[in-house]
């Protein structure tokens, strides 16, 4: 099974994108996206 990271950065890179590209998308920084594609942090489920 593949891992929420795994997907996340296969995704980003089927769309050309760069961790930074994709932190501003999300509004993040690079750093927490880099945790997600190394699967030492995961999102949590909510919102503002």
């Amino acid at each position: 099974m593949e891992t929420f990271g795994k997907r996340m950065a296969a995704l980003r890179n089927e769309r050309k994108m760069t961790q930074e590209e994709l932190a501003k998308l999300l509004n993040t920084s690079i750093s927490v996206i880099g945790r997600y594609e190394r699967d030492k942090m995961t999102p949590s489920i909510g919102g503002g």
